[in-house]
């Protein structure tokens, strides 16, 4: 997976911790909508590299517990039961907390059902 992205350089560094990794996630969770990428940097509870941080926020992005908003702010989507019902209704996604397209919906859905 990490091999076909278009930001290959940013993975030539050595892959983040586990801890790293939950430690982010936790934060990004209590936190979310609250602070841009640079701001959620600044005040995680321990300091890291920021190719680190950049390549844990490409991954939370790309298994879709994370989105970037217009505005910058880091905001948590993941929620298992939400996807869960979603995909068993494939119009509902399009209403998925008012702030996709139905372009955008239609395109979060496939990736899910290919397992991405």
């Amino acid at each position: 997976m990490w091999a076909k992205t278009k930001d290959k350089k940013l993975f030539e560094a050595s892959a983040p911790r586990l801890d790293t990794v939950l430690m982010v996630e936790e934060f990004i969770e209590k936190n979310s909508g609250e602070y841009t990428q640079i701001e959620l940097f600044r005040n995680l509870p321990k300091k890291m590299v920021w190719r680190t941080f950049k390549i844990i926020l490409w991954y939370l992005e790309s298994i879709h517990k994370i989105v970037i908003n217009k505005d910058g702010t880091i905001t948590w989507i993941w929620n298992p039961q939400l996807v869960e019902k979603y995909l068993k209704n494939k119009e509902s996604i399009n209403d998925f907390a008012g702030i996709l397209t139905k372009d955008e919906g239609d395109k979060i859905l496939k990736e899910i059902k290919r397992g991405k």
